[in-house]
């Protein structure tokens, strides 16, 4: 099983590939130029010259043991601590695009940093990100794009999805371990089709969209920027009973609640 791969900007022209397979794959979205940009604009963070406090943690903490660094660095609302990645390009294209698929009321509500440093190993776990939102929201649309600050590879971690599942009904998630944030789900090995990028490629997943990601096992980094996008009303309705994303919660069916340990910084 493949993915039709497609080529930037993304607009209303995708909407009908982004409803059937509910993920797009685009090899371009970004140049060089901005990608360098991002990546010196987000060191300062990872290596912990900027202070992220609790929104910073290991998602990898499910592994239950005391590691040597971070296994998967993850940092929520990174415009707080740098404002200046929402300028450029890509957070303009995504939005755009965001917009031309699931509607103009679309705006962002979420941005993350992720990073897998080498040989680190810990794969992201099967899920869908509708396990982590609160219940019951009444609009579910919502769109999430995934940037390769750096080329990706299925050795270094890239994405992986199970085409359609968004529009299915969402799986029953289990915690991933006895620590840490992370939830995972039952995947058949036959489902998933891993989505390796360029430096500069992404990714548009719907929120009900079945996806993981492998672990890093080579000598080089794995950085990517996540911006999430979904309806201001419903950012709004998120607000209001207290969900702002900013210390990532999960859900063991009933409320979202933080486990993760927030480690500090491991470099």
């Amino acid at each position: 099983m493949k993915l039709e791969r497609t080529k930037g900007p993304v607009g209303k022209r995708h909407a009908a590939m982004f409803a059937r397979d509910g993920v797009l794959v685009v090899d371009d979205l970004v140049d060089a130029g901005e990608t360098t940009q991002l990546r010196e604009l987000l060191e300062p963070l990872l290596v912990g010259d900027i202070e992220a406090g609790n929104q910073r943690m290991d998602f990898g903490d499910f592994e239950n043991d005391t590691p040597e660094v971070e296994r998967i660095t993850q940092i929520m609302q990174i415009h707080d601590f740098v404002p200046e990645v929402l300028d450029g390009p890509y957070a303009a294209q995504a939005l755009d695009a965001a917009r031309a698929i699931l509607g103009d009321d679309m705006e962002l509500d979420m941005t993350m940093l992720m990073d897998k440093l080498p040989h680190t190993a810990t794969a992201t776990p099967w899920h869908q990100d509708e396990a982590y939102w609160l219940p019951g929201i009444p609009d579910r649309r919502a769109l999430s794009v995934w940037l390769a600050l750096e080329e990706v590879t299925v050795e270094s971690g890239c994405m992986a999805f199970v085409p359609g599942s968004h529009a299915q009904p969402t799986r029953k998630h289990i915690w991933a371990g006895k620590e840490g944030q992370a939830l995972r789900v039952e995947v058949g090995d036959d489902e998933g089709v891993a989505v390796p990028l360029p430096e500069g490629g992404a990714t548009f997943h719907h929120g009900n969209m079945l996806h993981s990601a492998g672990g890093n096992v080579t000598s080089g980094r794995r950085r990517a920027l996540v911006l999430n996008f979904r309806s201001a009303e419903m950012i709004a309705w998120q607000r209001e009973r207290g969900y702002d994303h900013r210390s990532e919660n999960a859900r063991d069916d009933g409320e979202p609640v933080t486990r993760a340990k927030h480690p500090g910084n491991k470099r």
